[in-house]
């Protein structure tokens, strides 16, 4: 049987992909009547679908058996209610046997599949009562079973057989919105894809580094951060979908939305109506907003312009709009000194950032963010423990190490970045040490270690012994950005006879297997700078990019969300001069143009120059739009990255999902489409390895052996030769002396 698990920590941590599916809102009311009669509740709903897990393909089950266990985190700090899991699939079932899939919640069966049809698709949803709600998950648990025939010799397994669950399933759960009670609960409630409200217009530069940190805070905790100001007067919204209540369709801040898919908003009071509308129809207005209390003040402007004209509209609309009033409160809560603070916005909770808003975003982004279990907080500072060891256990990187019950085959894969190690240590070997349990074969198990699908070392192991240990040296040129560990083990058959039932025997990885690390220098690669900008890093862009936060903000963050720079200790510089700028750090430059390392790139109304480190071009290219441009730049003694773009300016919805492994990448709204210098170090190192003593020995030891040989066998005849003439004229002295007496 082959098994494997997702496990997520915590709340605050759970991860998500590209596709999120979500409804980040306060819940919406049965009917406009009961929105405006005092009986609507807010509430927060949430769903996480598989795809916000990293499941961005189906799930497949197929063979004999199989099965897949999911956790999908829940808040811990609040409670939750209407919890329930919606799985959608598709199935394939041959002529031959059967299949069933059942799916079980927290070790409950739910639901079972069997299909009896050649093809079609399911829809099935487990509610999950409150009582089995102890953990900080909720573990969704499918297994599958295929049996062609009931002949236990004939092969089980059939292709056409086959359940597929689509990473639309999800889970969705509801919050009271009045029991989010401090920061730390509202932190761990975020949504898959929270907004971070900025003020419009340009902001100082401790709001831009504070949206910086939280974006990147977000996105380690598996989120997908969208930074936006709220709306201004003159703005065009989309209002498709809003219906107005009757009760407030004599305001005419409120008439302006009916029938209509896109408004521009005329004044305060029709901004307020939008905001309400919004919130009735299950749209968040942000989780977090930078600045202060500037949000607060807005919404109580708009809500004072909205009740203005709600009295000039009559008795009736007032008192329909005061009652609505009433079940969405807004109150700042926090002291004066505070710069994180919890408000309720419209009867939704608002994490608010202000005065040193950058030093109240390094404690969200720190383990620190559990201390945050107040209304407000002053937070002077917060900080990460610097990393440097010589060695990382790999249970560290997450994955599923746990015991299996192998029948025959198993494996244990493990993944890690190479943002996740200390600065300048590279992994030299990897040191693993195991438990397998004695089965009833004959043949000695067979362990396997791959790195990014290259084979380590294979191994016949000893299962009588108490602690299996195997060493495997890790090849400097198999190294990259984001690297695969998969550890195996092949059990041989149990018995000759098919008809004997195959049982599995356990076998564990131990927490003390490790990643030894070494010393290695890899600066002419983009995944080489990662780990020292893990750990710190300089982040300069043009006094420029603060004028127009929303489209520099989302591009900058675009390019250090793939380095996976922590957010808690970037230094935000600001420049004026690109020439006299000289970074005192590891750095990540944006708009400032800076010689190369080994490259050296110009980009300039929409064109672009390359040349190589003498000056030669490598390409020359006019009339390149909205291209950005990254390269490895050195200042002195100091290496970095530099971000450019052909047009001058941040380049709007621009996706950077891989660096690559290069010294030179160019991207688009697409993303990467070119890039240099990606074999530079692989080639490297592999001459290196292939020029190392030992190698040599190998490669060239038949014909090192015959030159051995044949020197021992000239150094014998020498030998011999010296010696046969040293006695003959031993010899003849010997009769000479003879002679002369």
């Amino acid at each position: 049987m082959v098994t494997s698990a997702v496990a997520i920590a915590a709340a605050s941590t759970v991860a998500f992909g590209a596709e999120a599916q979500e409804t980040q809102a306060v819940r919406a009311p049965a009917s406009a009547g009961a929105a405006v009669q005092g009986s609507f509740r807010p509430y927060l709903e949430r769903s996480f679908a598989l795809s916000d897990l990293n499941f961005a393909n189906p799930l497949i089950f197929s063979g004999a058996e199989f099965g897949q266990q999911i956790f999908f985190a829940i808040p811990r700090d609040v409670s939750v209610h209407d919890v329930a899991i919606d799985i959608e699939g598709n199935y394939l079932r041959s002529d031959l046997g059967h299949s069933v899939l059942v799916a079980s919640v927290n070790d409950i069966p739910g639901f079972s599949i069997e299909p009896k049809d050649a093809s079609g698709a399911f829809t099935r949803t487990i509610n999950v009562p409150e009582s089995q709600l102890a953990d900080p998950f909720v573990k969704l648990d499918l297994r599958y079973s295929s049996i062609v025939s009931e002949d236990r010799c004939t092969e089980q397994r059939s292709i056409a057989n086959v359940i597929t669950v689509s990473p639309k399933s999800k889970l969705r759960y509801r919050v009271n919105a009045d029991d989010v009670k401090d920061v730390r609960s509202a932190w761990g409630m975020l949504p898959s894809r929270p907004t971070i409200l900025i003020p419009a217009g340009a902001i100082d530069e401790t709001h831009y580094a504070a949206a910086l940190k939280l974006a990147l805070a977000m996105s380690a905790a598996g989120h997908q951060p969208q930074i936006v100001t709220a709306p201004v007067v003159g703005d065009t919204v989309d209002v498709s979908g809003l219906k107005v209540p009757a009760a407030l369709t004599r305001i005419a801040a409120f008439r302006i939305f009916e029938g209509q898919e896109k408004v521009t908003l005329a004044n305060q009071a029709e901004r307020g109506a939008y905001a309400l509308l919004s919130v009735l129809h299950g749209h968040a207005l942000g989780e977090v907003a930078i600045g202060s209390k500037w949000l607060a003040a807005q919404t109580k402007a708009d809500m004072a312009a909205l009740t203005a004209e709600a009295e000039r509209a009559g008795p009736n609309a007032a008192r329909a709009l005061a009652g609505l009033l009433a079940d969405l409160p807004s109150t700042a809560i926090g002291g004066v000194d505070d710069n994180l603070t919890l408000e309720t916005i419209l009867g939704q909770p608002v994490i608010t950032l202000a005065n040193d808003a950058s030093r109240a975003a390094s404690l969200l982004a720190t383990q620190w963010s559990r201390l945050a279990n107040a209304e407000g907080l002053d937070v002077a500072f917060a900080g990460s423990e610097p990393v440097d060891m010589n060695a990382i256990q790999l249970g560290e990187f997450g994955g599923n190490l746990a015991a299996q019950s192998i029948i025959q085959y198993g494996d244990w894969v493990t993944a890690f970045d190479a943002a996740q190690l200390p600065p300048g240590r590279w992994p030299s070997n990897i040191e693993l040490e195991m438990r397998v349990s004695p089965d009833a074969s004959d043949v000695a198990p067979l362990v396997t270690i791959m790195l990014n699908d290259v084979l380590l070392r294979a191994e016949k192991v000893d299962p009588n012994s108490e602690t299996v240990r195997i060493n495997a040296d890790v090849p400097p040129y198999l190294l990259a950005s984001r690297n695969t560990l998969r550890i195996s083990l092949q059990r041989g058959p149990s018995s000759g006879d098919c008809r004997t039932l195959n049982r599995g025997y356990l076998a564990q990885i131990l927490p003390t297997s490790r990643l030894v690390l070494g010393n290695e220098t890899i600066d002419g690669q983009f995944f080489g700078l990662k780990s020292k900008l893990a750990n710190g890093a300089l982040i300069a862009v043009p006094k420029a990019y603060l004028e127009t936060p929303t489209e520099s903000l989302p591009y900058v963050f675009q390019f250090l969300r793939e380095l996976k720079v922590n957010s808690s200790s970037i230094r935000l510089r600001t420049v004026d001069d690109a020439a006299s700028y000289r970074p005192e750090g590891t750095f990540v430059s944006f708009g400032v143009p800076l010689p190369g390392k080994r490259k050296n790139l110009q980009v300039a109304d929409n064109s672009m120059l390359l040349t190589d480190e003498t000056g030669l071009p490598i390409a020359n290219i006019k009339g390149a739009r909205d291209a950005a441009v990254v390269q490895i730049v050195s200042l002195g003694e100091v290496t970095g990255l530099s971000v450019n773009s052909t047009t001058g300016k941040p380049i709007p919805g621009i996706q950077v999902n891989d660096l690559g492994e290069g010294d030179v990448a160019i991207y688009d709204a697409s993303g990467r489409i070119g890039d240099l210098g990606a074999g530079d170090f692989r080639m490297a190192e592999i001459k290196r390895a292939l020029l190392s003593p030992s190698a040599l020995f190998h490669r060239y030891s038949i014909w090192i052996m015959t030159g051995i040989g044949v020197l021992l066998a000239m150094l014998v005849m020498s030998a011999t030769r010296a010696f046969v003439v040293a006695r003959k004229r031993h010899r003849a002295e010997a009769k000479a002396e003879q002679a002369d007496d």
